[in-house]
């Protein structure tokens, strides 16, 4: 649930002295895989982790190949063969840990059979009310073309493209897809693996509005006044509007509010009509028209 609310100060723990534990890849590792999973556990009171990859080292560096603030503790990256140098730290808003570093190398050619292939977005189950949908990969070493593939939920395949780009564009219909890439090699005839069929749902239609529950038009109602509605399959969040007004030229308090069907409002003024309604929201962010308006009277 998320509604508006005062800010409270938040006290960081100082954490130059926490130590973050690499799990992958071990010092020295020689990887015949392009595709590195960078890996560390969780570390206490650490809000993002710093991962920096250069080559061939810090000490002697020659290109940047990575800097990124992330908040998981994996990290897939792709890397051509050569000499790398990484290192994680922890950070959060007040301080920082100290670095951790390891050697790495990619030893491996240009034939691309049996390489496993990892796209950047859309994510797994990701929903739009977008026609234009943007797929986007990182270039992958000695590929010098991508084949897209759009599945229906029965792995049949609705369109393949290729493109020299690490990126398409691609118009689609509402529906439910799957869609996965993988690179080819056009001097050797050589192709990686497809990636992880990803799925994505178009959705240009609005949800169902949620109805009003309680308090019903008419009710009276004492402080704290606890507001619930009866939510539709397809709604994601709601959005609340209170006023004093029944064309809501004065509201006096609103919310977003998600995975829930209640909100129980700051205390009102006593001996006070108030009005209410709401609006629904799916995860496409298609939005519903407003419900529609109840008055209810708060006693005390």
């Amino acid at each position: 649930m998320l509604f508006f609310s005062s800010c409270k100060d938040i006290i960081e723990k100082d954490i130059t002295n926490t130590q973050i534990e690499i799990l992958s890849p071990y010092e020295n590792y020689i990887s015949s895989k392009y595709e590195i999973t960078f890996w560390w556990k969780e570390a206490k009171n650490v809000q993002k982790y710093r991962l920096q990859i250069v080559s061939p080292t810090f000490d002697s560096l020659q290109s940047i190949i990575l800097d990124t603030l992330i908040a998981n503790t994996q990290y897939l990256y792709t890397l051509y063969p050569g000499r790398y140098q990484w290192r994680i730290r922890g950070e959060n808003g007040s301080s920082a840990t100290q670095y951790y570093q390891r050697n790495l190398t990619i030893d491996t050619n240009t034939n691309l059979s049996n390489q496993s292939f990892n796209v950047l977005s859309p994510q797994q189950d990701f929903y739009t009310n977008n026609r234009k949908v943007l797929f986007t990969w990182l270039v992958y070493p000695y590929a010098d073309l991508y084949e897209y593939n759009l599945l229906d939920t029965f792995n049949t395949i609705q369109k393949i493209k290729t493109t020299k780009d690490a990126f398409i564009l691609d118009t689609l219909s509402e529906g439910v897809y799957k869609w996965q890439i993988r690179a080819h090699n056009s001097i050797n005839n050589t192709t990686t693996q497809f990636s992880l069929a990803r799925s994505i749902i178009v959705d240009f239609t609005a949800p169902n509005t949620s109805s009003l529950a309680l308090p019903l038009n008419g009710d009276t109602a004492s402080n704290p006044v606890k507001l619930t509605w009866n939510r539709p399959l397809d709604a994601y969040a709601d959005s609340i509007y209170i006023a004093n007004d029944s064309n809501f030229s004065s509201i006096i308090s609103a919310a977003f509010i998600y995975n829930e069907s209640y909100w129980i409002l700051p205390t009102l003024n006593a001996s006070s009509y108030y009005y209410w309604k709401l609006r629904t929201v799916d995860r496409a962010n298609n939005w519903s028209g407003y419900s529609i308006v109840h008055r209810f009277y708060v006693t005390q």
